[in-house]
């Protein structure tokens, strides 16, 4: 978080190189190669990652779904938040400051925010949708690639509604360290102290609620199912434990990313003024970068169908042809039909939706 708490209507950074003028003490040098060699790890690992699954979306035919619709956005936010933001910051922290001045200060943390925001709105969206598909409260749910444009239409407005309102009241600025910047936490303005609390509810415990609630239906659906019906074979059960994988990763992942960067934030914003440990304030901003990394393991790499698509087009060049992919789309439905009543079906479904 900012540790330019009281100095928030002087810390623009027009002698960013200043120390004493920022009011933040200098890091022993190689704190600023280790986090420059880490940063540099991630945006490496994100690049590729999330490359490979849009190279290997665009060439496959079988990729073509409304949920590999949204995965696609998502790891368009990813690449993007990790080509801008990993650039930018594996050259400040090399350098030891942020060099690059107010106006990419603002650039970044609007950009950076906007893409985290967006990305975590698509998760919220993925899970809801998965919930409607298998649990089935309104009855059968069938995703559209519609769907998926109105969500992803969805998620960038409520982006960009909750990253604009800094830029109004005067930009962002540096935390922790003083190579990347962000929101203001740390202040005593009345206002901002409560859009910073409408942030953290709607944009971290709203997706924590909504993931929570919508995964452990999925699992307890998936398990009553599998109790219920005449079918206990071990596929079904290998299906279940694949799901609750999935399910735990996911969650794991998104409480490893954001839940030290919101706890440093509700400290900030309930103790403003609050002169904080450096570290404190960094460590949380890299953990919640790794998000770009962990993102494409769990969605792309743990989903068996597109796994196999990464290594068919890998070897390949492109993707099955249309009659082929045709084929198998009938053999999944025919496959579901007879499946109905175990809980498999709920597992390729999830996989589907």
């Amino acid at each position: 978080m900012s540790h330019l708490a009281s100095y928030e209507n002087e810390t623009k950074l027009r002698s960013v190189a200043d120390w004493s003028y920022l009011r933040i003490e200098p890091v022993p040098r190689f704190v600023y190669l280790l986090l420059c060699s880490y940063i540099t790890t991630i945006t490496a690992l994100a690049l590729l990652g999330n490359g490979i699954f849009l190279v290997t979306s665009y060439k496959s035919k079988n990729l073509q779904r409304p949920i590999h619709f949204m995965l696609r956005n998502l790891a368009v936010t990813d690449f993007c938040s990790a080509l801008f933001g990993g650039c930018i910051n594996i050259t400040t922290t090399a350098s030891g400051y942020f060099y690059l001045g107010q106006v990419v200060c603002d650039m970044e943390g609007f950009v950076i925010g906007t893409f985290g925001i967006v990305n975590l709105t698509i998760i919220c969206i993925l899970s809801f949708s998965r919930y409607l598909v298998v649990c089935r409260p309104f009855g059968v749910y069938v995703p559209q690639v519609k769907h998926g444009r109105y969500a992803l239409l969805f998620a960038w407005l409520w982006a960009i509604i909750w990253n604009l309102p800094p830029l109004l009241w005067g930009g962002y600025d540096l935390e922790g360290i003083g190579t990347n910047c962000g929101p203001v936490w740390n202040t005593r303005n009345l206002n901002r102290r409560i859009y910073l609390i409408l942030l953290m509810a709607f944009c971290y415990f709203g997706i924590l609620i909504t993931l929570a609630t919508c995964y452990a239906n999925i699992v307890m659906t998936i398990r009553k199912t599998r109790t219920a019906s005449s079918i206990h074979s071990r596929k079904s059960q290998e299906a279940e434990r694949e799901v609750t994988k999935i399910v735990m990763s996911i969650m794991i992942a998104y409480l490893i990313c954001w839940t030290p960067y919101t706890m440093v934030a509700i400290m900030a914003v309930s103790r403003p003024g609050m002169q904080g440990n450096q570290y404190v304030g960094t460590i949380p901003v890299y953990f919640a970068k790794s998000a770009t990394v962990l993102n494409p393991i769990i969605y792309v790499l743990m989903n068996s169908q597109i796994r196999k698509e990464v290594i068919r087009v890998a070897l390949n060049g492109n993707s099955r042809r249309d009659d082929e992919a045709s084929n198998d789309s009938n053999t999944r439905r025919t496959s579901v039909l007879f499946l109905r009543r175990g809980s498999s079906v709920y597992a390729t479904m999830l996989r589907n939706c």
